[in-house]
Order: structure tokens, then C-alpha cells, then sequence
């Protein structure tokens, strides 16, 4: 069944245009984000049509609210680029009873809104996390046949990893693979038929299931989807933190072996703190390109992002900028 059914959507903004001659078929791109990743899902949006020339593409935002600015460039966007861009303004507030932290807002819980809302209307749809760039061609995924499973999906870190959600969540066939929700290759109908979404809100509605949740709707998805999965090449969701650059630990990915880059973590190449390392050469470059070149970078505005503002900062040798975000934290830690 369909938890959330088209009433969830209060408005529709739509700009509609078509790569007639696009020679490799159509591809339906969503999105699901508030305000604070709205950069992100922007420019994500724009390497995808500026990696995937041959393909008609139609994207679709979910949001809570846009402002003049964004809306204004996802018009031009769609006109320069020759693809529909349609923004759904969602009724949030039906998220508000389903848990959320200080990293993660409920527009976490956008995506389970998106795959209802495509049941009957697309067959296969493909949900990426705002905060990943296009590197290269899609096409290959979309033809994938998902085999009769719910999504198509790559795995996070390593066996370990996964032994470890397995006990976390009491279920031990996690430990076979459990993946990372930022990009799905959605069946929209066997979703519907798994009843994903209803089963995964109640989960997130039952104390006891939340205490052992570490990733809310990651989690839940694992859990429902667990036996109903395709695992995919990994070059679809290639993961990397830009606060790994703190540490020398982690090696930068290949880009030239990745076809999504997905910047996980809190730091994000939008963060004016962050723009700057070489891995976040394919957001940036993207930005330059985009109806988005002249949006500036964000500034720090809670006292987490002034704290990793003041470490890239000194990182990045940037002394009294890294001075003035610790005095930023202090403060802004004071007021809380």
C-alpha cells in the first residue's frame, strides 16, 4: 500500500522541456531535501544532465519550501539544459513524529514520499542524495533489469561493517551485504507491494526499534529491503567524508572510476570551509558551470559547522580564519 498518497504535495512547479533527439532513452531523477542541501541537490542535478548529454531527463525535487533564487535557476537550468524540472513542495509536517537529530533533519524521509508517489506513474526511478555529483554516464544503470527485487543499491565499507548492522539490528542477514540509501534504483511497483513505506514508519515509530537505529531511515530500509536487494557496482555511490582530510587516514578516491561521488558526513563541498580540497574539484567545477555559478559558497552557521570550520581551517593553513570559527563555536556553544 501507499503511505503517502498525492495530497502530500501542497504545490507544483514545473519546466518542462525535452531532449527530442536524445538517442539513449528517458530517465526520471529525484531528489529529497530542505533548504540546507538545496545547493547541493542543484548542482547533483545539473552534473547529471551535463554527464548524460544523450538522454532525456526529467527531474523531480521533493522539498519543503524553495526560495525566488533557487527556483529562478531551475528555470533557466531546465531551459539551458533541455530537461523538465518538476519541484513538489511537500506537506513536512506529517514527518514531524519520526526521529531526527542535529545531522539529519526529516527530509531524510523524503525518499519513501518520492517511491510512493511514482507507484502507477513510472516504473523505475532513480533517488540520489543531494549531496553527490555525476561523473559520468547513468544510462548503464537505468538499463539494468532489478530481477524482481525492490532496489538496486551499493554496499557501505566492508563485511565488518555490515556484521556489525547485522548484530546492532537483529538481523543477521544483513551480515550478506547492507547498503548506503543515497542512491536506489527504485521498482516502484514492488515497493508498493512490499509495503516499504508503512512498514518502515512504523518501525520508526517504535521506541525500541529507534534505540537500536543508528542510520533512521538507512537502517529501516536494510531492514525491510534485507533478501530484495541488487547490489550494484560500487562506482554508483563512491563515498568519501571531506573531514577524512583531517585525518591522512583515508586515500581520495579515483574520480575517473566513479560515476556518482557521494560526500558523506557533515562537511560539504557547498560549506565556504570546505570548497577548496581537491576533492571537491568535480562539485565545484559543476557549480562554475551551472545557473548556480554566481550563488555563493555557505558560511558556517551552527556550532558544529563553526567547529569543523575552524579545523579545515587550520588545516588548510588559514590561521585567523581558523581562530575566528573556534571564538564563532565558543559562542555560539554559550548560547545554546
Amino acid at each position: 500500500m501507499r503511505y503517502f498518497d498525492d495530497n502530500i504535495v501542497l504545490e507544483t512547479l514545473s519546466f518542462i522541456h525535452r531532449r527530442d533527439s536524445a538517442p539513449q532513452g528517458e530517465m526520471t531523477v529525484c531528489y529529497g531535501t530542505d533548504a540546507s542541501f538545496m545547493p547541493g541537490a542543484a548542482v547533483s542535478a545539473f552534473s547529471v544532465a551535463a554527464e548524460n548529454p544523450q538522454s532525456d531527463i526529467a527531474f523531480h525535487i521533493f522539498t519543503n519550501g524553495i526560495d525566488d533564487i533557487h527556483r529562478a535557476r531551475f528555470e533557466a537550468f531546465a531551459e539551458n539544459e533541455r530537461v523538465s524540472v518538476v519541484i513538489h513542495i511537500i506537506n513536512s509536517d506529517l514527518l514531524t513524529s519520526l526521529p531526527e537529530n542535529k545531522l539529519w533533519s526529516t527530509a531524510i524521509y523524503y525518499r519513501f514520499i518520492i517511491a510512493d508517489y511514482f507507484y502507477q506513474k513510472k516504473e523505475k526511478v532513480l533517488y540520489i542524495d543531494s549531496d553527490i555529483v555525476c561523473t559520468g554516464p547513468l544510462q548503464p544503470l537505468f538499463d539494468i533489469g532489478l530481477e524482481g527485487n525492490t532496489v538496486a543499491a551499493v554496499t557501505e565499507r566492508d563485511e565488518r561493517w555490515w556484521a556489525n548492522r547485522a548484530e546492532s539490528l537483529g538481523e543477521k542477514a544483513l551480515a550478506k551485504g547492507y547498503y548506503n540509501s543515497g542512491v536506489l534504483l527504485i521498482d516502484t511497483q514492488r515497493w508498493y507491494q512490499q509495503d516499504v513505506t508503512p512498514r518502515a514508519v512504523a518501525l520508526l515509530r517504535d521506541p525500541d526499534v529507534v534505540s537500536r537505529l543508528s542510520y533512521f531511515d538507512q537502517d529501516v530500509l536494510n531492514l525491510i529491503t534485507c533478501g530484495s536487494v541488487l547490489f550494484i557496482d560500487r562506482k554508483y555511490n563512491v563515498q568519501y567524508s571531506l573531514n577524512y582530510e583531517l585525518q591522512n587516514r583515508h586515500p581520495r578516491p579515483n574520480e575517473r572510476e566513479a560515476v556518482l561521488l557521494h560526500y558523506i558526513g557533515p562537511t560539504k563541498p557547498w560549506h565556504a570551509y570546505a570548497c577548496g580540497y581537491d576533492i571537491s574539484g568535480p562539485y565545484t567545477r559543476a557549480k562554475s558551470a551551472s545557473s548556480w555559478r554566481d550563488v555563493a559558497f555557505q558560511s558556517p552557521r551552527t556550532s558544529m559547522q563553526f567547529r569543523y570550520a575552524a579545523k579545515h581551517s587550520f588545516k588548510q593553513r588559514q590561521r585567523l580564519a581558523g581562530i575566528k570559527y573556534y571564538c564563532l563555536y565558543f559562542k555560539a556553544k554559550l548560547t545554546q
